[in-house]
C-alpha cells in the first residue's frame, strides 16, 4: 500500500491506496512541521490514529509532502520517525505541498507520475 501525506502546521492528510490506484482509507491527524515540533509530539499524533496505527505494517511507500522540510535537521527528524513508524521499502520527502485530491477525484497515478 502507498501511504500520501501533505503535511502544514496546522493540518496533516493521509491518503492510503492499493496497488490498483484506490483509496483504502482518508485521515485527518494534526500537522507534522518538524522545524516546530519535538519527535515524541509528532509520534502521538500519528500513533494514536486509528486508521495509521492498522495500517502501519501494510505501508509500502510513503511519499510525505510537508512543511518544514526544507533544511537537513529537520528533515532527519521526520525521515527518523516515518522510517520507525512504518515498514516501507520507498520514502519520498518533498518540502511541497500537493493537492491530494480535488473533488473529481484524480487518480494517485497521475499525482505522483506525472
Amino acid at each position: 500500500m502507498k501511504l500520501i501525506v501533505d503535511s502544514g502546521s496546522t493540518k496533516t492528510d493521509w491518503i492510503g491506496v492499493d496497488e490498483n490506484d484506490s483509496k483504502v482509507f482518508e485521515t485527518q491527524t494534526l500537522g507534522l512541521n518538524p522545524q516546530v515540533l519535538t519527535s515524541n509530539i509528532i509520534k502521538e499524533r500519528v500513533i494514536n490514529n486509528f486508521e495509521l496505527y492498522q495500517s502501519r505494517k501494510k505501508i509500502t511507500h510513503l511519499y510525505f509532502y510537508g512543511a518544514g522540510c526544507g533544511t537537513e535537521p529537520p528533515r532527519i527528524l521526520i525521515k527518523k520517525f516515518l522510517s520507525q513508524s512504518f515498514l516501507m521499502h520507498q520514502l519520498l520527502l518533498k518540502r511541497i505541498h500537493m493537492q491530494l485530491y480535488t473533488h473529481a477525484q484524480i487518480k494517485v497515478r497521475s499525482l505522483l507520475f506525472p
